[in-house]
């Protein structure tokens, strides 16, 4: 049976590629999820130790 990747890297750039390799605010990792209960975990793990202002509509940011 196929398995389903669960997460998938977003890049943001405007001109050059190498640019969008760089790790900073543009880079997003979207995680698909089957159910709101793994929503909340997923959210709850990797948002952990970030600012709670940075949650609005799904979006989070961590410690780092």
């Amino acid at each position: 049976m196929a398995t389903i990747q669960k997460v998938a890297p977003c890049l943001w750039f405007d001109h050059q590629a190498e640019e969008a390799a760089t790790f900073n605010e543009a880079i997003s990792l979207q995680v698909y999820c089957d159910t709101q209960k793994e929503i909340d975990y997923f959210r709850d793990k990797l948002g952990a130790g970030g600012p709670a202002e940075a949650r609005p509509c799904g979006w989070l940011k961590d410690k780092y």
